[in-house]
């Protein structure tokens, strides 16, 4: 009762206020929503091939992986644009979570089980085994990693999973041992700003390169008019889709909450901005009044 209005609730928290007589709460998809996903180490002969990461993209039950992780707070992932964002472009023909598929696709690649021992080999016949990392600066990675290496055990698919203290960008490096690791970014208002983020931060760690994506980028950044700026935007959230360098689990919200009891006209602030607080002028909250006028 001493606070009127409040962001950056936790999940704890929501649960707790939910069904609180007088208390609105508000699940603020912002345009800086945080983005989280498992990066591909393209450099590898495990990933090379986007088919491959394809592959492994249907191993990923990103329902489960939301309600675990954050309680079932935020959405599951596609593009790597937060969804908060004018310029967000949800990717055509998304792959659902389907472990048969993602068998078949290992197999139709050359990947089986030789010997019998349950587990996919190369054509060499030397184990298919995985490296991931997650650290324990993304409380959230140690949750999906779980859920991952079940079910590519479930495929046949050894992971050795290996867990840091650091910066998940300071151990996955262009020369370290890896080839897969789950990581976070942050989203933008503005739509290069973003693009450029996500391929040369998320696609110098996971070594992708793309010329189509690259020219795009270039054209985006002089576009003037919002229809030739959208399109470009969805041209590159295709993009990276189809190459998957980078296979987007979720994105966050911030948990808001305000006294409805208290205060009024705060609607006209969620229509334009998407939450209490986040983007927008100091003008708007102009507009809030006391249900009751002072005495």
């Amino acid at each position: 009762g001493e606070a009127d209005a409040c962001f950056g609730l936790t999940d704890v928290q929501l649960t707790t206020l939910e069904g609180v007589p007088g208390v609105e709460l508000i699940e603020a998809m912002l345009p800086t929503a945080e983005c989280r996903g498992l990066a591909f180490n393209t450099r590898t002969r495990s990933f090379s091939n986007a088919s491959l990461r394809q592959a492994l993209d249907y191993c990923l039950d990103r329902e489960w992986f939301l309600l675990m992780s954050a309680g079932g707070t935020g959405m599951t992932g596609s593009s790597f644009v937060s969804p908060g964002a004018e310029y967000f472009a949800a990717p055509a023909s998304l792959r659902g979570y389907d472990i048969s598929m993602a068998r078949s696709l290992f197999v139709g690649a050359g990947y089986a089980d030789a010997n019998g021992d349950g587990l996919l080999e190369y054509r060499d016949r030397t184990d298919f085994r995985l490296t991931l990392y997650t650290s324990s600066l993304d409380e959230w990675a140690s949750t999906a990693a779980t859920i991952l290496t079940a079910d590519l055990a479930e495929l046949g698919i050894d992971v050795v999973w290996k867990k840091t203290d650091q910066p998940i960008r300071q151990v996955c490096t262009e020369k370290s041992d890896w080839d897969l690791c789950f990581l976070s970014w942050q989203g933008s208002l503005d739509a290069p700003l973003t693009a450029a983020r996500y391929y040369n931060d998320i696609s110098s760690l996971t070594g992708w390169m793309s010329e189509e994506y690259r020219s795009v980028l270039a054209r985006l950044r002089t576009a003037r008019e919002s229809t030739a700026l959208r399109s470009d935007a969805a041209q590159l959230q295709q993009r990276a889709y189809d190459e998957c360098p980078a296979a987007v689990l979720s994105y966050g919200v911030d948990i808001q909450a305000i006294r409805s009891d208290v205060w009024t006209g705060y609607g006209d602030i969620l229509d334009a901005a998407g939450g209490l607080f986040g983007i927008g002028s100091a003008a708007v909250y102009t507009r809030l009044e006391p249900t009751e006028p002072a005495k």
